[in-house]
């Protein structure tokens, strides 16, 4: 299930794109504090979304390695060829040194452990809404 707010222009838009729904909630109330940004919305297959990135262009995208109907690397690979500046963290269960490089060269700007970093990357959306938006990896 997709959702949608607009976005204000002050604040990074960002999408959720994992097919947990606990992991979505959990992520959702670890960020409501961070003033500068906001959730656009949540995807859990990998249609839903390339989707929502194609329609809405977030800025930010929580991706997730596994999910229903192609993966995140199949995400990652369309997301960067079609809007290379849209900034994508990887953040999975799977945190292998394989898998970590294997996303990187895809052209994930961040890669992140769900079992060891929540916390890592809420601090690092948290600098991320205090960059300007040309100083954001790309």
């Amino acid at each position: 299930m997709m959702e949608f707010e607009p976005t204000s222009p002050s604040k990074l838009s960002l999408l959720i794109a994992d097919d947990s729904v606990i992991v979505c909630r959990r992520l959702k109330r670890l960020l409501e504090p961070l003033k500068r940004l906001r959730i656009e919305g949540e995807a859990h297959t990998a249609p839903e979304a390339f989707a929502f990135i194609s329609e809405h262009r977030p800025d930010v995208v929580i991706l997730d390695i596994q999910m229903p109907g192609g993966g995140g690397l199949s995400v990652l690979n369309k997301t960067k060829a079609a809007f290379p500046s849209t900034t994508v963290i990887i953040f999975t269960n799977f945190p292998s040194p394989q898998f970590r490089r294997r996303y990187l060269e895809a052209g994930a700007d961040f890669f992140l452990d769900k079992s060891t970093e929540f916390e890592m990357l809420v601090e690092l959306l948290d600098r991320l809404t205090r960059m300007e938006p040309t100083l954001m990896p790309r």
